[in-house]
């Protein structure tokens, strides 16, 4: 019974296409499809009773009726082909009996508009009816959604209406006209569009089923003049009209509110509500000339990627638009987080010294020698201050005497890490662990301030910057949600700022003078911030990960990573140029006079101009692994001896080691080139 009633729904549909047809007003009279359906059930449950019976009745009527019916035939076939007028009309050619002349226009306008009242009825079971049983999906901006069968079809159509409004299909509109137009490729579609700007278009088959629907918004059809594009957007940000930007606004865009912890990739709407808050108190905006925001941009030079709006509150907004001309990337910030630090905020006398700089001393050193050797299962972190130089052995800070390599003194009674760093200046040692930072007097070893993280953030795995009178750390939450710079003052330990990093740092900050520290985060920024408050001096791309260096020169910023060099202004982060050698990884870098050294991972050593990046020299070292410059030469560490050698990185003097591989940075102290190779630390006389 269930069967047969699904079978008869089928039918009642088919019959009633058939009879639109020949006529689009053709209705199903409800008495005879009841009877229709009763004599079916009537002769199914007659066939059900008798099948036996009625197979058998069957053969015999169809073996009588071979007889009855092909005699006759026979006979008339015969007669037909003797009768000479047949002869002459055999080769008129007979009427075909094409489907497409059966449905004229006036049907085809109805099948049409019965499909669109579908849609806006959501009728999505009516709807298959009138498929075809594939149908080509396209979705504008996306990879959908190629051929369907008709079901997955009905269901990509309820997906993609889900909160659409209702389309108005009027042939006439001059917006769907233009649709037309300026698609050719789409001139047998029907168009409905909404308030919203949302179109929808389908195309019937030869069948006369729909066979290809097509989902765009309005703009990406259209494209209208990108200047009045613009215009109307800023418009719309004025009125705060969120309606009007959902024409212009792509269903996907990439939001980022600069120093925050904010946005990635959000939909529409959500990117429209966040526009319009962070838009609120800026109007009026207008258009930057190029010359209001050129400062600004030259300090974050990923600005010039945007067109940019200014807020009567110093308020930038910058908007990107796709090649459907529809907003994809939107970036808001102000104009204070991009002004540059004045040279004189951070006066010289905060400027204490940090050991371990590049270079340590004035004048040419000429001999080497003699060696002494100590072995400590120490972390590679290490730093100098005064007369010693300080690691970490265990869970104490070790002082090791730059005269022969023994441990003067120790700092016990740390809670220390894995993780644990140091650094130091002319008056403190600051010890960082994973929550805890500490600094002690140089001379006389006592604490001098403890601060410990009062959330559940913690320290990166990198040593502490001394600069413009703070100790500046990076801190990540445990989860990695969120990373912050840090600075506390160095004589109270006092938090004096903070600032909101986009992802945690990637190889260890560095001073850049003019109260400056560059940090490079994961997400792939550079930045320069002001020891002093904070502040932003500039920011770029930099996609640094370690074991990338980071070098600061007088005036340049090196960068290296695997084989590629990228040379910077320290004063505002433009890129100067750059150098790429794909087969080797740089692993070192200096710089003296006007010249660049650049170490590989196979002990070639390659230099350059600092000016144009100009090949100078090449030469090579078997096993060297590091550079220290000390005035005007270079000592070369290599996995078996140090070198001292000129500004052509020719060796003048050579001692033997006895093991090899630097993995600390080496340290100058009192005339005495201190290093680690593995838990072997050598000290070697350079005067």
């Amino acid at each position: 019974m269930e069967q047969t009633d699904r079978q008869l729904n089928k039918d009642d549909y088919r019959l009633i296409r058939a009879m639109r047809r020949q006529s689009p007003q053709a209705q199903l009279d409800p008495a005879f499809s009841a009877a229709l359906k009763q004599q079916l059930r009537e002769q199914y449950r007659e066939t059900q009773n008798h099948v036996s019976e009625a197979r058998v009745t069957m053969a015999l009527y169809a073996l009588l009726a071979t007889f009855v019916v092909a005699i006759p035939l026979l006979l008339t076939i015969l007669i037909w082909l003797g009768n000479p007028q047949v002869k002459q009309n055999v080769n008129v050619t007979p009427a075909v009996d094409d489907d497409t002349n059966e449905v004229s226009t006036t049907d085809v306008k109805t099948l049409r508009a019965e499909f669109g009242s579908l849609i806006n009825a959501r009728d999505f079971e009516e709807m298959k009816e009138y498929m075809a049983d594939e149908v080509s999906i396209s979705v504008s901006g996306t990879e959908c959604c190629g051929t369907l069968l008709r079901y997955d079809a009905a269901g990509e159509l309820a997906f993609q209406l889900d909160g659409r409004g209702s389309f108005d299909f009027t042939e006439t509109r001059a917006d769907l006209q233009l649709i037309a137009a300026q698609n050719p490729d789409l001139t047998k579609h029907r168009f409905g569009i909404t308030e919203e700007g949302f179109v929808i278009g389908f195309a019937l088959d030869d069948k006369f089923a729909v066979n290809s629907i097509v989902f765009a918004q309005y703009s990406s059809l259209v494209s209208p003049d990108l200047e009045m594009v613009l215009d109307s957007v800023l418009d719309q940000i004025n009125a705060l009209d969120g309606t009007a930007l959902t024409q212009t606004v792509a269903a996907e865009v990439g939001y980022e509110q600069f120093g925050q912890d904010c946005c990635g990739l959000l939909i529409q709407e959500e990117a429209i509500s966040l526009l319009l808050d962070d838009a609120r108190n800026g109007r009026p905006y207008t258009y930057d000339d190029g010359e209001q925001l050129s400062e600004s941009i030259s300090r974050y030079p990923v600005l010039e990627q945007f067109v940019l709006l200014l807020g009567s509150d110093g308020t930038i907004i910058g908007l990107q638009l796709n090649s459907d001309n529809r907003i994809s990337e939107i970036i808001t910030l102000n104009v204070r987080d991009v002004t540059a630090v004045t040279p004189d905020e951070c006066s010289a006398d905060s400027q204490l010294s940090q050991s371990g700089a590049a270079a340590y001393a004035a004048g040419s050193p000429s001999q080497l020698g003699p060696v002494w050797e100590s072995r400590y299962d120490a972390t590679s972190s290490d730093a100098a201050a005064g007369d010693y130089y300080f690691t970490i052995i265990g869970r104490e800070v070790a002082a090791i005497s730059p005269a022969d390599g023994g441990i003067a003194w120790t700092i016990k009674g740390i809670p220390f890490t894995e993780t644990a760093k140091l650094a130091s200046d002319d008056t403190y040692i600051y010890v960082s662990t994973d929550r805890d930072l500490f600094a002690f007097f140089a001379d006389t070893r006592k604490l001098a301030w403890g601060r410990t993280l009062n959330w559940n953030g913690r320290f990166a795995p990198v040593s502490p910057v001394i600069s413009c009178g703070s100790v500046i750390l990076p801190v990540a939450t445990p989860d990695r949600s969120s990373y912050t710079l840090e600075a506390f003052d160095r004589e109270s330990g006092d938090r004096t700022w903070s600032q909101t990093l986009q992802g945690v740092v990637a190889v260890q900050p560095v001073t850049a003078g003019n109260g400056r520290i560059l940090v490079a985060d994961e997400p792939g920024n550079l930045y320069a911030f002001s020891a002093l408050d904070g502040s932003i001096a500039w920011r770029t791309a930099a996609r640094l990960q370690e074991p990338a260096t980071l070098t600061v020169t007088g005036s340049e910023v090196l960068m290296t990573q695997n084989g590629t060099l990228t040379v910077l202004e320290a004063e505002s982060g433009r890129k100067r140029f750059g150098i790429s050698s794909p087969a080797t990884d740089f692993v070192d870098v200096a710089v003296q006079g006007d010249r660049i050294y650049l170490l590989a991972d196979n002990g070639a050593s390659t230099i350059i101009s600092l000016a144009d990046g100009e090949d100078l020299r090449r030469t090579s070292h078997q096993g060297l692994e590091r550079y220290i410059q000390i005035g005007g030469r270079f000592v070369l560490i290599t996995d078996s001896s140090v070198h001292l050698a000129d500004e052509n990185l020719d060796s003048i003097r050579q001692i033997p080691l006895k093991a090899g591989v630097s993995t600390a940075s080496p340290l100058y102290i009192n005339g005495v080139l201190i290093f680690s190779a593995g838990d072997n630390y050598y000290g070697v006389t350079v005067r």
